[in-house]
């Protein structure tokens, strides 16, 4: 399988249709997406755990981002 770039905004949209709720952009870090190139295309994605968060929550989360990077594109 070749390796393929979903943009930040792709995998927020996607974990957005499952109930999962995270963020992309850059964090106030331009420096750093702008040296790993990620600023032009849309930055990263930032998902924020807290204590309040189930272990089925996280679970799910890891089951999600699975389905993501395994799709075909």
């Amino acid at each position: 399988m070749e390796n393929s770039y979903v943009k930040a905004s792709q995998v927020v949209e996607e974990l957005d249709e499952a109930n999962i709720y995270v963020w992309d952009g850059n964090y106030y870090a331009l420096e750093v997406t702008t040296r790993l190139g990620l600023e032009d295309k849309g930055g990263m994605v930032r998902v924020g755990p807290v204590h309040n968060n189930t272990l089925e929550e996280i679970r799910r989360f890891g089951e999600e981002m699975g389905r993501i990077a395994s799709k075909e594109r």
